[in-house]
């Protein structure tokens, strides 16, 4: 089946449009197969020839991919040529969207291509009509920009025939209702201490030569601090065997680049601009415990001395080993 994700407009929108073209329609130079006002709608996402078999997984991204963005809004504004240069051979009209049509188009992209599905995003715009013969002259506009909000998008099956395409909606997903992404994630990093008072950094596998860090965790829905450092330590490290002692909550919040924000290969990630996080500090009852490091989170291990925690981190990573030094000089670590 050939399938497009793309955003259908509201009937007044349409309305107001289609009053603005007899004049259009009767110019020569515009002359050719007129798309019908019942067909308009703008393209997110344009997926092609998939099988039947993937339908389950396409839907599953889609409605993943739209809880994490919020209604927003585009204008319908004057008339353009495609393609972006004379000669053109489509006429259409000019979309204007905020951010977030941009942020749902290149997710979108993004988890289909996880999943080894192409899809093709360009600039939105109204198609009206592919003309017989090549224009370069536009048709002029003075008139005011139509605007809507969008609050879901859908899922279409193009069905190709003699007369034209003919468009069915399979399935529609709303929106959030509001934006998510001003919001920050919930997350604990874990110094964990040997008897030698000696601190133990990771190296993320996604990170830059020597990029050391605290091992750190996203604290999930209905899920204590304790509970994080527990599941994480074990997940990540293989650790099992150590005593909490200290647990300081949301004492330092950040942002992470837009590009992150918008591309961020971890899907839970995907609706918040940054993370907040609280510290934990744990010991273990082994100078050198048994470390199992999960290769998908932490490349190599490295203990190294309290005294020397700060210049061993990552300097985007000191803010937070600074809050944990005064921590460990109370507790006469360092």
């Amino acid at each position: 089946m050939r399938l497009f994700i793309g955003i259908n407009l509201p009937a007044n929108v349409k309305q107001a449009v289609f009053d603005e073209l007899p004049e259009v329609k009767g110019n020569r130079l515009y002359q050719g197969t007129w798309v019908d006002p019942k067909l308009w709608h703008l393209t997110v996402l344009f997926l092609g020839e998939v099988d039947d078999a993937s339908l389950p997984k396409i839907i599953d991204i889609i409605k993943t991919t739209a809880k994490q963005i919020p209604h927003f809004g585009l204008s319908v504004g004057g008339y353009i040529g495609i393609p972006d240069h004379a000669p053109y051979r489509i006429l259409a009209r000019s979309i204007g969207a905020d951010k977030w049509f941009n942020v749902l188009q290149q997710r979108l992209k993004l988890a289909f291509k996880a999943s080894g599905i192409s899809g093709d995003g360009k600039n939105p715009h109204l198609t009206l009509v592919r003309v017989k013969l090549p224009f370069s002259l536009l048709p002029k506009f003075d008139n005011e920009a139509k605007s809507l909000t969008v609050n879901q998008i859908v899922l279409w099956q193009s069905i190709l025939g003699g007369k034209g395409p003919v468009y069915r909606p399979l399935k529609a997903f709303k929106l959030a209702p509001e934006a998510t992404n001003n919001k920050f994630r919930p997350n604990v990093a874990i110094c964990i201490l040997n008897p030698k008072n000696e601190v133990l950094l990771i190296k993320h596998r996604e990170h830059v030569y020597n990029a050391w860090q605290f091992p750190q965790a996203g604290v999930q829905k209905n899920e204590t601090i304790p509970d994080t450092v527990k599941r994480e330590l074990k997940e990540e490290l293989g650790l099992e065997s150590c005593k909490l002692i200290l647990v300081k909550e949301n004492i330092y919040k950040y942002k992470w680049p837009k590009r992150l924000q918008i591309e961020g290969t971890d899907p839970e990630k995907r609706s918040y601009v940054g993370q907040e996080q609280s510290l934990a500090i744990v010991r273990v009852k082994e100078i050198r415990p048994k470390l199992s490091p999960d290769p998908r989170e932490a490349e190599s291990t490295e203990w190294v001395s309290a005294s020397g925690l700060l210049e061993a981190l990552h300097p985007l990573r000191r803010t937070v080993g600074r809050l944990a030094v005064v921590e460990l000089e109370k507790m006469k670590v360092v």
